[in-house]
């Protein structure tokens, strides 16, 4: 289904379709963004930022997710409890130069995780967050300068970028019964971005050019 998450009934419609097409729920995943180049090119200095902007990346990135959730929990709660995986990303745990509007709503997605996991966690419901670096999508290779995606390369500790594969293959993990202790993390999802000091990618060609 496509499916646009600003709007409640859509999302409403999605739920109830999956519900009959396979007899219940037990795995949600939120997994939209507001990623439109016309969007992401003025969500830059907080001083400049547009109201309208922020309130739409706020509807689509975080309140689509707390309407999916809402929804989607009286089916699962019907089958004895389920899995809730939000893609938030690594800029909800440390900030980059520009998108602060974008930053803040992955930032309050893994805040949001830990709501949810604590409300539901007794009823069964497992509620988790993975926040994602790079990934080489369709969308990125289009739109990401070479000179930036570069850029973003030396810092990572894999020596490649995550394919959508790699994702998918976590969230499936997370989604199944061998995962039943895990709820209420962020888990990154990075190639090790997030874990070295921001002088790593410099350091690394001091050393190796020594």
């Amino acid at each position: 289904m496509t499916v646009d998450v600003e709007q409640e009934d859509q999302i409403v419609t999605m739920i109830e379709t999956a519900v009959k097409e396979f007899g219940g729920l037990d795995i949600l995943h939120n997994n939209a963004a507001l990623q439109t180049p016309e969007v992401m090119s003025r969500d830059g200095a907080i001083t400049d930022i547009d109201a309208g902007i922020w309130d739409r990346v706020m509807r689509v990135n975080l309140r689509g997710y707390a309407l999916g959730t809402k929804h989607a929990i009286p089916h699962m709660l019907k089958r004895g409890g389920g899995v809730i995986i939000n893609t938030a990303s690594g800029t909800g745990l440390q900030s980059e130069f520009a998108r602060p509007a974008y930053g803040t709503s992955k930032a309050a997605i893994i805040g949001f995780t830990r709501n949810v996991a604590t409300q539901y966690g007794k009823q069964g419901i497992r509620c988790v967050a993975i926040a994602l670096g790079l990934v080489a999508t369709s969308a990125l290779k289009a739109n990401m300068p070479p000179q930036l995606l570069e850029l973003f390369k030396r810092h990572f500790l894999t020596p490649y970028i995550a394919e959508p594969e790699d994702i998918a293959g976590a969230v499936a993990f997370l989604a199944l019964s061998d995962a039943r202790f895990i709820t209420g993390i962020t888990l990154p999802i990075d190639g090790g971005f997030s874990v070295h000091t921001p002088s790593y990618a410099d350091e690394m060609a001091l050393y190796q050019g020594g």
